[in-house]
């Protein structure tokens, strides 16, 4: 018994607990996502005690049939997920501050992650659904870290998209083709045939991968990126003042429910 007490312990601490990615090389061969803890399984339904034997009737006349049993009371509901508690200081303020691409009037968010982080892909489609719900006015920002040289390929990849328009065609794929399928894209020779595979022109990919255009948003990214003392992904900078991530916040939505108090108080100046 106290062996799953502790078990259970064990799985309800892993729930709330989220790391970001750190700084390390980007392990392209092995990444992937951290594999969740499975839930708990609800307890069986108790076996139901079998009908008592019918008596026999004193004449010679059969048995009187037997009750049927009852049917087995359904297995309790497992006890729901504690509620998810965010940290009120899971952000830091910058000083100084970062520079903003935002224009006279709006705020700017901006994402940093890689293409070989689990928890960035695991993010992503949760920052997908909030970004298409903000207001008018909020400049939103995708910037891909560059920890070290390592990074550079991805970040190339990451910046040809955009330079080519097919940024929102491939992006969720360069995830899984990394993370899931362990394709090397930081190789040419992998990478050129494999984006031709997705439905781009692989001529214009080449092309800007090899440009000055991208090699200059590859340098704005680290810039950036050290002006806002990024320590882990997936992060996000809100209008060049505030710092979070997932460590910090305790939590993806944590992460997310920060960036809208903070977007509402410069919307709101």
């Amino acid at each position: 018994m106290k062996r799953c007490e502790f078990a259970l312990a064990a799985l309800v601490a892993a729930a709330v607990t989220l790391s970001a990615c750190d700084q390390q090389k980007p392990a392209l061969a092995s990444a992937s996502a951290s594999t969740p803890a499975p839930a708990s399984v609800p307890a069986p339904a108790s076996t139901p005690v079998p009908a008592s034997a019918p008596a026999l009737a004193s004449a010679p006349a059969p048995a009187s049939a037997p009750a049927p049993a009852s049917a087995p009371a359904p297995a309790p509901a497992p006890a729901p997920a504690p509620e998810q508690k965010c940290d009120s200081n899971g952000y830091k303020t910058l000083n100084p501050q970062a520079p903003s691409d935002a224009a006279e009037g709006q705020v700017e968010v901006v994402e940093f992650f890689s293409y070989s982080c689990g928890h960035c892909m695991r993010f992503d489609p949760l920052f997908e659904e909030w970004r298409k719900k903000l207001p008018e006015g909020v400049l939103v920002t995708r910037v891909h870290v560059g920890f070290n040289k390592s990074f550079e390929p991805l970040q190339k990849i990451f910046y040809a998209l955009q330079a080519i328009g097919a940024e929102e065609q491939v992006h969720a794929k360069a995830f899984d083709a990394i993370l899931n399928k362990r394709l090397r894209l930081n190789k040419e020779e992998v990478l050129f045939p494999w984006v031709a595979e997705q439905g781009v022109d692989r001529a214009k990919f080449e092309q800007a991968y090899k440009s000055f255009g991208v090699a200059s948003k590859v340098r704005r990214a680290n810039e950036l990126q050290e002006a806002y003392k990024v320590e882990g992904t997936p992060a996000l900078g809100i209008a060049g003042k505030y710092y979070t991530d997932g460590s910090m916040a305790r939590g993806y939505g944590c992460m997310l429910q920060f960036a809208e108090e903070q977007l509402a108080k410069e919307r709101g100046r």
